[in-house]
């Protein structure tokens, strides 16, 4: 279902759809109908706006507000209100190309705030950010494959370990905000009511990883998601010590965590990054590169995440799957201040990196088109 024209955006959109095989049902106006598109399975001509409106409200699924002029926001304005007060359950994404919409979200926010909005405008309408082209370039040309027009019609759904704190907090509020759909991994059940807490709309996937035996079990008692576009392996743990100090229960907490339980989790959810063409990113450390007195458990735990991250990468690039390791210097984090202690020395995190500069590089591999993939990369203090 879309307006009818065979002009500009919405001749893109019916080009992507017509291609992939799909069945165009227009919706035009008797003082628009010049520029309605020929030879689609079905064409509506409304005597007005008001009855195409309604026409399109009553014959589609689902609603996918692209960018456009006053017209876009005055269709927009009436499906979001009946959304609004309930008098429909179809879904509504509000599609921020480049952050088009941005100024709309700003004014949503400051709606509820001032008690216009009865609840967060995030709980019946979601925002993804589209991934597309930079908006000057997306506006001088039209001439797009349909690839990107069906990709952006649903936001990313990304699987995170690690969001409570520190990297993995900073990675998820950052695809929070531009509107991404999160799946939250928690030890338990009363962390995954904060983390829902704290990113609203997010929803949670339930298991410990320090013990990665169990966590089939623990996924069978609950709904994997049916497609994931990026798994996110950022929780880690950390415990320093010489090799003769070190017990079999130290070696295997670091390596259930940092090596074991990402190993699983990707076991788990492969199937639906195949299909997706999806992406693995495994945030490992410095100490995945070299070791150095005292480090010796976390650091094999962290080559041998290195080593499952280049065995994933070749086995699966037919697949269409990335697979990313990110290699972190010391970062401002609770588990920094930890390392601190354990190491006897003052912790001043602004000697560190911060969180959110991991985050955006993060942030760049996820978003790297599909001509290219960042395999490696190391992220260190520049102060």
């Amino acid at each position: 279902m879309w307006g009818g024209s065979d002009t500009g955006l919405m001749k893109v959109v019916a080009d992507g759809v017509e291609e992939a095989g799909g069945r165009l049902c227009g919706v035009s106006v008797e003082f628009l109908a010049a520029k309605a598109r020929d030879g689609v399975d079905e064409m509506v001509i409304a005597r007005d706006l008001a009855e195409r409106k309604r026409l399109l409200l009553e014959k589609a699924d689902s609603v996918v507000i692209m960018v456009g002029g006053t017209g876009t926001l005055d269709e927009a304005t009436e499906i979001l209100e009946l959304k609004k007060h309930g008098h429909t359950e179809m879904p509504v994404v509000l599609l921020n190309t480049a952050g088009f919409y941005d100024g709309l979200k700003e004014q949503f926010r400051r709606m509820e705030d001032e008690g216009f909005l009865p609840r967060p405008s995030a709980s019946w309408c979601s925002s993804p950010r589209s991934r597309w082209a930079r908006w000057p370039t997306w506006r001088r040309s039209w001439a797009w494959s349909e690839r990107p027009v069906m990709r952006a019609w649903r936001a990313w759904l990304h699987v995170i370990t690690g969001a409570g704190s520190g990297i993995g907090a900073a990675v998820a509020r950052r695809l929070h905000a531009r509107g991404d759909e999160l799946v939250l991994h928690a030890r338990d059940a009363g962390r995954a009511k904060e983390l829902v807490a704290e990113f609203p709309g997010a929803r949670t996937l339930v298991g410990d990883l320090a013990d990665p035996d169990k966590l089939s079990w623990a996924f069978s008692h609950q709904s994997l998601p049916d497609r994931v576009d990026s798994v996110l392996h950022i929780a880690g743990v950390v415990d320093l010590g010489p090799v003769g100090d070190l017990t079999p229960k130290t070696w295997r907490h670091q390596l259930n965590v940092n090596l074991i339980a990402p190993a699983e989790l990707t076991r788990h959810l492969l199937p639906q990054l195949r299909l997706s063409r999806g992406h693995v990113i495994f945030v490992n450390s410095g100490a995945g590169l070299s070791a150095h007195a005292g480090w010796s458990a976390y650091a094999a735990s962290k080559h041998g995440l290195k080593a499952l991250a280049d065995s994933l990468r070749e086995e699966e690039h037919a697949a269409g799957v990335r697979v990313t390791s990110v290699y972190p210097g010391r970062t401002a984090s609770p588990m920094q201040a930890k390392v601190h202690r354990q190491e006897g020395k003052d912790y001043d995190p602004s000697r560190w990196i911060d969180p959110e500069s991991v985050a955006t590089t993060i942030v760049t591999a996820l978003d790297l088109p599909r001509d290219a993939e960042i395999n490696d990369v190391t992220v260190r203090p520049g102060r």
